[in-house]
Formats: C-alpha cells, sequence, structure tokens
C-alpha cells in the first residue's frame, strides 16, 4: 500500500517520556486508517500536540470526486455518477487506490443530500482501502440575521454535527479542511460579504479547531484557499492567513490547497510564490489539480486537470508535498474505470505515469502556405515515446482568420436575444480598433444558425458610435464583412435584431473573425439574453488572437517528429507542438514563434 502515516507532534510528552525512562520511544496512538505514530516535528512552527502527516515516503495523495447532489438548484447537481461504485468490492481503480491516502468529503454532501446506507458506504469503504477521511467544513459561525450573508467559509457547529453524524455511523473524521475560511470570511469584498478582519476569522477557525479536537483529539486540521483574481489573492494573503491561525490557534495548519483561478495569467507564478510561503513556516503545500469551468465534457475536464499539473510541476518547478485530485463542479462524470484516460481515477494513474519532454522542437516554413513542426518526444530518462499524436497549434498575431466561441446554457425565464458588438464602450478598451468579423453562429442542441443577417450584409445590424462599423466585401473570399475601426478615444455600438431562444437549451456562440495583435482587449461580441424586463444577462467573447489547430502529427519509433503542413495563411504564428499524454505518459508541449510566407 502506499498510504503515509499520521504524525502527532508531542514534544513535550517525547521529553519527559525519554526523562522518565532513559529515551525510550515516545507512546504509539491509533487512527480509523493509517497507524498513528508518535514523532519529533520534521518541521519548525509546530506547537504540542498539532497532529501532521509524515512525509518521508513522499507526497500526500487526495481524492474527492463530487457526490451526486440531485439539487436542480444547483449549478453542479450531477456529480460523478459512478461515484458509489468506487466501493464495489470489485470496483476498477485496484492501483489508483492503493496510491490514494485521503478520501475527501465535502460536508455539505453529508450534512443535506447523502442518506445514512450511501454515507457508510463510502466510510466502510474507504477504511478497507485504508484510507484516512477527510471533511470539507465552513468552520466559521454564520453571521446573526439581519447582518452579512455567510458563504463559503461559514457553517461552524453544524459541520461539528456533520463530524458526530459520521462517528454515530462507526467512522471517524481523520482530516479537517477548512473551505476557504480567509476568502470568503475576510477577503471578499461584495455587498452582502462579512469582512471581518482577519485576527476574528482566525480566532473563530481555531475556535472550531478547539471543537473538533473535542471529538477526536487527533484530527488533523488544514485549509483550502482560492487565488482569486478579483479581489486579488496570493503570497502576502496567504502569509498572513498561515501567521494569524497560527497566532489564534497555537499551532501551524497541517496543510495549506490552492484552489487556483487558471484564467489568472500569472497563476503558475503565484502558486510557486505561496508555496515558498507555506515551506517558510513548515506548513505542506499542493495545488488542487483539477480542471477548472469551461471544458463540457469528461475527457477534456481530466485533460486540463493533467496540463494544470504539467504547468505547476514541469514548467514551473513546482513540488507540492499534496497531490490534490478534486472536483466541486459536474465534471468529471464518471470516476471508473482507472484504464480509461478520461475518468477521475484515470487522472491519477496518469499523474503517476513517465513524464516527457517534447525536445529540439523546430517551427520553420519555407515557401508561401507552407510550415514545417521537427522535435523528438521522450521521457525525461530519455526513452522515445513512439506512435504518440502530437497536434500543431498556432495562434495568428497578424489579423489571420480565425474562430472564436463559447458555450453555454440559456438563461431561465428568457425569451429572446440579441447580438451586441463593442469597441471601447461597456468594459471593453480603450484601445485601437482594427477588426474583421465574417461570420457569426448562434445555434441550440447542434440545430440552425439562429443569429440574424450572420454573414453581415449589413441589413439586420445596427450601428453608431464615433468610430467606424462598416460592411464592405470580405477580404476573405465571398461576400462581406463587418469591419470595425477605432482609435482609442472612439467607441462603437453593432446590434443584431432580436431573435428566439428556448430557456434552458444548452447553445453554442461564436465568431469567424479577424483579430492584429494590436487589437486585443479594445472590443467583444456577446450574445445578450432578454426577457420581458429586458436584459437577463450576456455570454461575452472579447476580441483576441486564439490557438486553433493547424495539424498533426504522428511520433515514429525514435520519437522523432516532422510534420509538414500545406495552406497555412500567412502571417506570424505563435506555434505550439503538444502532446496529449496517456494513461502512463505526461502531457508536453513546445512553443515557438514562425512566420508563414
Amino acid at each position: 500500500m502506499g498510504h503515509r502515516s499520521l504524525v502527532i507532534v508531542a514534544v513535550a510528552a517525547a521529553l519527559i517520556a525519554g526523562a522518565c525512562s532513559g529515551g525510550a520511544e515516545a507512546p504509539t496512538s491509533t487512527s480509523s486508517a493509517p497507524t498513528t505514530t508518535t514523532s519529533p516535528p520534521a518541521t519548525t512552527g509546530i506547537t504540542v500536540g498539532s497532529p501532521r502527516f509524515d512525509y518521508a515516503d513522499g507526497p500526500i495523495v487526495w481524492f474527492e470526486p463530487l457526490p451526486p447532489l440531485t439539487d436542480p438548484m444547483l449549478p453542479f447537481a450531477n456529480g460523478s455518477v459512478d461515484y458509489l461504485d468506487l466501493w464495489a468490492p470489485d470496483a476498477a481503480w485496484p492501483t489508483a487506490a492503493d496510491r490514494v491516502d485521503v478520501f475527501g468529503m465535502p460536508a455539505t454532501w453529508v450534512r443535506h443530500y447523502s442518506t445514512d446506507a450511501e454515507l457508510l458506504t463510502v466510510i466502510q469503504g474507504a477504511a478497507s482501502h485504508g484510507m484516512m477521511l477527510s471533511l470539507d467544513v465552513g468552520p466559521l459561525p454564520e453571521p446573526p440575521e439581519g447582518g452579512c450573508i455567510g458563504a463559503e467559509g461559514y457553517g461552524g457547529v453544524y459541520e461539528i454535527d456533520m463530524m458526530r453524524r459520521i462517528m454515530d455511523l462507526g467512522g471517524t473524521v481523520d482530516i479537517i479542511a477548512f473551505d476557504e475560511p480567509y476568502a470568503f470570511g475576510h477577503k471578499a469584498d461584495g455587498p452582502t460579504d462579512c469582512q471581518r478582519s482577519i485576527e476574528q476569522v482566525a480566532q473563530e477557525a481555531a475556535e472550531f479547531t478547539r471543537l473538533a479536537r473535542e471529538l477526536n483529539p487527533d484530527v488533523i486540521v488544514g485549509g483550502i484557499e482560492p487565488m482569486w483574481a478579483e479581489p486579488a489573492i496570493g503570497a502576502d494573503d496567504m502569509a498572513a492567513w498561515l501567521d494569524a491561525y497560527r497566532e489564534a490557534s497555537g499551532e501551524d495548519l497541517a496543510f495549506l490547497h490552492l484552489d487556483m483561478d487558471w484564467n489568472r495569467p500569472d497563476w503558475p507564478q503565484v502558486a510557486r510564490d505561496v508555496e515558498a510561503v507555506a515551506d517558510a513556516r513548515g506548513v505542506p503545500f499542493g495545488v488542487i489539480y483539477y480542471g477548472g469551468v469551461g471544458p463540457r465534457s469528461d475527457a477534456a475536464w481530466i485533460q486540463r486537470a493533467a496540463e494544470h499539473a504539467y504547468i505547476f510541476e514541469e514548467l514551473t518547478g513546482g513540488s507540492p508535498d499534496d497531490i490534490v485530485f478534486f472536483s466541486w463542479e459536474d465534471y468529471p462524470h464518471h470516476v471508473l474505470p482507472e484504464t480509461d484516460p478520461a475518468t477521475f481515477t484515470g487522472l491519477i494513474e496518469r499523474y503517476f505515469g513517465s513524464r516527457t519532454l517534447f525536445a529540439g522542437s523546430g517551427f520553420a516554413s519555407s515557401d508561401a502556405g507552407n510550415l514545417s513542426v521537427t522535435g523528438r518526444l521522450a521521457t525525461l530518462a530519455g526513452d522515445p515515446v513512439a506512435a504518440a499524436s502530437v497536434t500543431v497549434y498556432g495562434t495568428p498575431l497578424d489579423g489571420q482568420q480565425q474562430t472564436q466561441s463559447i458555450t453555454g446554457e440559456v438563461p431561465a425565464g428568457v425569451t429572446s436575444a440579441l447580438i451586441l458588438v463593442r469597441v471601447n464602450a461597456e468594459g471593453a478598451g480603450p484601445g485601437p480598433a482594427d477588426i474583421r468579423l465574417f461570420q457569426v453562429r448562434y445555434t441550440e442542441s447542434g440545430g440552425a444558425n439562429l443569429a440574424p443577417d450572420s454573414e453581415f450584409s449589413g441589413s439586420d445590424w445596427t450601428a453608431y458610435g464615433a468610430g467606424e462599423a462598416r460592411f464592405p466585401a470580405s477580404d476573405h473570399g465571398a461576400g462581406r464583412m463587418l469591419q470595425l475601426t477605432a482609435a482609442p478615444e472612439q467607441d462603437v455600438f453593432v446590434d443584431s435584431q432580436n431573435f428566439r431562444v428556448s430557456a434552458g437549451a444548452e447553445f453554442e456562440f461564436s465568431v469567424l473573425d479577424s483579430v492584429p495583435n494590436g487589437s486585443i482587449g479594445s472590443g467583444f461580441i456577446a450574445v445578450a439574453f432578454l426577457s420581458d424586463q429586458g436584459e437577463v444577462s450576456r455570454t461575452i467573447i472579447r476580441f483576441e488572437p486564439v490557438m486553433g489547430v493547424l495539424g498533426t502529427g504522428t511520433t515514429d519509433a525514435a520519437g522523432a517528429l516532422v510534420v509538414d503542413l500545406a495552406g497555412v495563411e500567412a502571417g506570424r504564428y505563435r506555434v505550439r507542438g503538444s502532446y496529449l499524454g496517456d494513461l502512463t505518459h505526461w502531457p508536453s508541449y513546445a512553443d515557438g514563434e514562425v512566420t508563414v510566407g
């Protein structure tokens, strides 16, 4: 088994025992999962009696898929449909299960959705695999009525009741994971947020720890915090939070796990900076590897999660103490089997595969419309990865034609929509713009294009503003286009006619456009959803160059790759050769820039 042991740090007890018995070992206690031992602290800043993990054998592996919540009011009600199948006698994850040290559960599921039979299945299943049981809790007490509104991070004594419920069923909560009390108790700055002082939040969290220890003196207490872009949370915030909790509780958090905002361009460096802060305080550190919002299939979600691990550990140099596989979204729908690279247990297997390097890549253009990509794919040990599919992506930098798209669900109560184009207005810009739109599409459930005048003849569009919106002949083939030009101080507004939509329908919204580098940030196109009372919401595509597929190739027996592509539109490209990885190999990629003649 790959499970780690829990270490109770008891310096004073060890010294007393040594004085009385001539240096005999300190006594050993027990836990419901891995064996509990006593040892002196391996890191600084740990006080007497604070339970910790033993990392002598390497990182601790955490696994927490989302159980089905069966609540249509929640945006993430589905969870993993085969969640309880994890604990069947012949469940198809024997290798992945052996790697997992901690199985986590959200207190929300324990409190509101699980039956006793379901909860007992998880308790007994985790114990049978030698896994410790973790509970995500909001440690802060619920705010009084009439005050601020508690969100994540709040729960207090109700979460203690969930510990009791698990104990009543014969289980033990070995680990408490604070669910973002710093962010939602102190940092969140919305009109209904509590914005308590960091000292008060720390005191309330410390009081929760005291109550939890009355039920289980050996419970390990750590925390999860988000790394928001706005309001920004980073290393300084985490330093202040770790110090405040230590001051309030007399012990360090036993771990700190980051819920990253993957849309932050600087997320890898933010994570590394927080890792340094945690390391300096002897607090074990982890990044939660999940797919984020956006991917709309299990395969896409799992692939994104695998790439996040690759970026943080291989490209950024991160070295987490805890490897955390966690989802609080509807994806992935399936946790099993571990032999499928698109399942959650498959992701665990992928993480423990060989790490790869796509090295020596060359990007060149010998003549008009042609692009060649060469390189070699191998493991870090130098073994070739043969018969591997490598995808060549290109991001146009000179305004080459591209497609931008987004998907979503039509909001409830909506009856119609219209398409909006904005330059240097309504949150876009200011900046120079020279943007061309060739076609817009709005479809529901894969049906017909509902966008009015989708190829921009101009008949169903209203344009106004200080900048210029024209409908000249297309400079990319037959038909017409919408050309938007503006100086930074000029705005442009273009609206389509209204069209009917269906509330609750899955939609795809896309635009075929041309956006040179100099126009980034100056504008957007959006579908605005309308009810009888006006606009309900809008889904926005910001005008920027996007990465698209240029072609694919396959490595030979030596791991070598040669891809020759024809028909590539002239201009400069950022090019990426990308290997997705598989059950036994990590993903990897190489970047370059090339001008196609």
